[in-house]
């Protein structure tokens, strides 16, 4: 709360120093008279300007800050709500400044432009309409009809320069547009002129020829500076048309400021009035309240009754009410039992039935699942089979092999044992065989890896025969279903017929006992 209080004191000051340092330039703005043939002046003005509208700008953005802090304690605190309006104050002020700031800053900146023309040089500076009212900040009364009147002629010179930019546009634009024709122009009426030059040389003399095209170029050029001329004509036309327009628009809109700010004067006054008047009666009331004691204790204990029979009106109301509503209510209770006891009574009956389907189902299932599973394990013993009767025969072929091997290396050996050449490729022939059992041992491995390979493919191809056994399974369980269905359809057909056939029988009998009494 007290460092809150500080950063307001502070930014105070700060607004207190600033406003002091820019009476002098602000104060330039209004001076009748002012000479402006001063380009050193004229630039110092404009760079304060700049840098006095940005230190506002940051002292406004500063207030707005430590507004955001404060509004919450608003609600309870009266002293934080002064304080509230305080910092709106100084925000509008500091606006209606900056304003001024602004306006100098353009006023400062079409000197220095007029300056940087040969031909305008300005004597003394235009009278504005606020320098003709009053124009300072502490020169009017009211601070409404201040930021009013300030937010208006900003906005007149926001407008004015948008109009100015927009009509120079529109002149350059109208000037490239007549630039390309009279240069297309003037192409034209060269090429017409080579074609007659050449039809005048086949016809005239030397002399002739160039009487005619002396003729023929001042004709040219003086339609060319008569088409210069209207074009010029029209432009000055537009622009004094534009300006007219804009300066009616100026002082209509001046004109509806006035009566605004005169209506709000005129409102700011009677509100004082009526104020006056209320507080004049409301002194002759408690006047004539003191003077006429008796006549106040009447008025109050009359009110009093009143006011005590409207009370019990009231009581009397509420309690037929009360009871209105409790009726209200006991009916209402005693329909959400009912549809309450309807409602569980229909949920029973539709569990009780969805038991019996669902144990219907489930003894089916089992039925069907007992019966697969045994001829799951009859497919799977015979397969089982067929893999010991392949291991056996391989155990076999390999045995047969191995004996073969050694009955040749035997021969061999008693063979090139005789000479010591047979002794060398004998030896050559060990080093192969080693050579050739390491590489029988890369094979065993790599058959073990084959192996394993296999093993694993034949997994996924028995998990996915087991799918298939399954969609099998509930493919034969649909036809199961319907089977079932259709022979329920058939049994009642047959039972249906066999009541008739019981129905003739009975009636034959019938007919058979009656032709017996008769």
């Amino acid at each position: 709360m007290e460092q809150l209080i500080e950063q307001y004191k502070e930014l105070e000051k700060r607004n207190n120093e600033e406003l002091e340092h820019d009476k002098s330039i602000t104060h330039l703005l209004y001076i009748e008279g002012f000479k402006w043939d001063d380009l050193d002046k004229i630039k110092k003005i404009n760079k304060i300007s700049q840098s006095k509208i940005e230190k506002r700008i940051t002292l406004v953005q500063d207030f707005g800050l430590l507004r955001k802090e404060i509004e919450p304690y608003t609600k309870t605190n009266q002293h934080f709500q002064i304080l509230l309006k305080d910092i709106d104050m100084h925000i509008n002020s500091i606006m209606f400044e900056i304003d001024k700031l602004e306006q100098l800053k353009q006023k400062s900146q079409r000197f220095l432009r007029l300056q940087s023309q040969p031909n305008i040089k300005p004597e003394t500076a235009p009278t504005d309409a606020m320098a003709q009212t009053g124009g300072l900040l502490s020169s009017t009364s009211d601070g409404q009809t201040r930021m009013y009147q300030s937010s208006f002629q900003f906005y007149r010179a926001q407008r004015d320069q948008q109009i100015q930019s927009h009509n120079q546009k529109w002149i350059e634009k109208q000037y490239t547009i007549q630039k390309k024709l009279i240069e297309s122009e003037k192409e034209f009426q060269k090429f017409r002129y080579e074609i007659d030059t050449k039809q005048k040389k086949a016809e005239m003399n030397l002399q002739e020829f160039q009487q005619w095209q002396s003729k023929v170029l001042k004709e040219q050029e003086e339609e060319n500076s008569k088409k210069l001329y209207q074009h010029k004509e029209r432009v000055l036309k537009d622009q004094v048309q534009r300006q007219a327009i804009l300066e009616q628009k100026m002082s209509r809109k001046e004109l509806q400021l006035q009566k605004q700010i005169s209506l709000l004067k005129d409102f700011h006054e009677q509100q004082k009035q009526q104020k006056e008047e209320h507080f004049l009666k409301i002194l002759q009331k408690s006047m004539g309240a003191l003077n006429d004691k008796d006549k106040f204790n009447l008025q109050q204990k009359e009110l009093i009754e009143k006011k005590e029979q409207q009370n019990l009106h009231k009581l009397k109301y509420i309690e037929e009410s009360k009871q209105w509503t409790k009726q209200q209510l006991q009916r209402q209770n005693e329909l959400k039992q009912k549809k309450i006891d309807r409602a569980n009574q229909i949920l029973v009956s539709q569990d009780l039935q969805r038991r019996e389907k669902f144990e219907n189902k489930e003894k089916k299932k089992l039925a069907y699942m007992d019966k697969y599973k045994k001829l799951f394990d009859e497919y799977q013993n015979h397969i089982n089979k067929e893999k010991e009767d392949k291991i056996h025969q391989f155990q076999i072929n390999k045995a047969i092999d191995d004996a073969s091997k050694e009955q040749l290396i035997k021969y061999q050996f008693e063979r090139k044992s005789q000479s010591q050449a047979e002794a060398q490729r004998l030896r050559e022939r060990r080093i192969r065989v080693y050579q050739e059992e390491k590489a029988g041992e890369h094979l065993m491995k790599q058959l073990e890896i084959n192996q394993r390979l296999n093993q694993i493919q034949q997994e996924l191809e028995m998990k996915r025969r087991m799918q298939e056994l399954m969609e099998e399974e509930q493919k034969q369980r649909k036809l199961m279903i319907e089977n079932d269905e259709r022979q329920t359809i058939k049994e009642r057909e047959k039972n249906v017929r066999k009541l008739e056939i019981e129905k003739e029988q009975k009636e034959k009998e019938m007919k058979k006992l009656k032709y017996s009494k008769f």
